[in-house]
């Protein structure tokens, strides 16, 4: 994603900037509760962008998948429940790393 608008960071960096955009994504997707009539009209405009960003930020095969669950998250009414970005950020951090260690582990 910092690739995509020139920014170089280290890895640490990188990893705590895309939780903070992650965040702010989400907090983002729940300002439609804040308006109640517009809220609806805008999560058919959100839905797209917010399935495209996650499957940017977090590219395949992750990324395809939380994009779709972003999308229909947030084009079904009263849907927006989930923080789909800040869950893409703890799946691709967290939970892919401790399968891949534990994978490690049992082919020694």
């Amino acid at each position: 994603m910092y690739r995509l608008i020139g920014i170089k960071l280290k890895r640490n960096s990188q990893k705590y900037g895309l939780l903070i955009i992650s965040l702010f994504l989400d907090f983002v997707g729940m300002l439609t509760y804040s308006i109640p009539l517009f809220g609806e009209v805008f999560d058919l405009i959100w839905a797209p962008i917010s399935a495209a960003l996650v499957w940017v930020m977090y590219r395949k095969p992750y990324g395809a998948i939380g994009g779709l669950f972003s999308f229909f998250e947030e084009i079904l009414p009263g849907g927006d429940v989930a923080p789909t970005f800040t869950v893409m950020w703890l799946v691709k951090y967290y939970v892919v790393r401790d399968k891949n260690t534990i994978s490690k582990a049992t082919l020694q």
